[in-house]
């Protein structure tokens, strides 16, 4: 993440074996990731095994009432996949709530899973694990209509999930002051 004067921008940047940039990746190795008008944060990133890469974070603008979760993907050569999602974008919206996404993991049918937080106002905030299928689009059959909401009293943050080789996906976080809490969810129940 760089500030440029008035935006926050996100990079992505692809690294050779040897350690030297990937010059056929984006621009000599760098994607300028630049989705609103105000703060861009990139918090979470995954690299496909056909190369393509799966990112996500947060957006927030001067002009919206609330932070998006967002979640893209760039093709193997660093353009934003047009064939995914919305022209390659895949927004996390829970308005009123404030969204972030912390953590992504693929699972080996090549659906995306995505976690994150919410904040609901007056101090109250929880977690949210949602399954998108391998072109973008939410997985009706993952939860209630391709998202599973953890709003447990204590439960502050959901930070990591982890798609298990049994289907099971992990979700950890934290539980008040304690920072374990985790769950096991099965096509989205709990």
């Amino acid at each position: 993440t760089q500030y440029l004067g008035v935006n926050t921008e996100c990079w992505v940047v692809q690294f050779m074996p040897d350690g030297n940039l990937d010059t056929a990746f984006g621009n000599n190795g760098t994607v300028l990731v630049n989705f609103c008008t105000s703060t861009d944060r990139l918090t979470a990133l995954h690299s496909q095994p056909d190369g393509k890469v799966i990112a996500g974070g947060y957006e927030s603008s001067n002009n919206a009432l609330y932070d998006q979760g967002i979640v893209f993907r760039l093709t193997a050569t660093g353009v934003l996949d047009d064939t995914w999602g919305l022209s390659g974008l895949h927004y996390v919206n829970m308005a009123p709530n404030d969204v972030q996404v912390r953590d992504i993991d693929l699972q080996a049918d090549g659906k995306v899973l995505v976690a994150g937080i919410f904040y609901a106002g007056g101090g109250s905030q929880g977690g949210f694990v949602r399954r998108l299928l391998p072109n973008g689009q939410l997985d009706p059959t993952f939860g209630g209509n391709g998202q599973v909401l953890i709003d447990e009293p204590g439960v502050d943050y959901i930070n990591s999930v982890i798609a298990r080789d049994d289907g099971t996906v992990l979700v950890g976080g934290s539980l008040g002051a304690d920072h374990v809490a985790y769950r096991s969810l099965t096509g989205g129940s709990r």
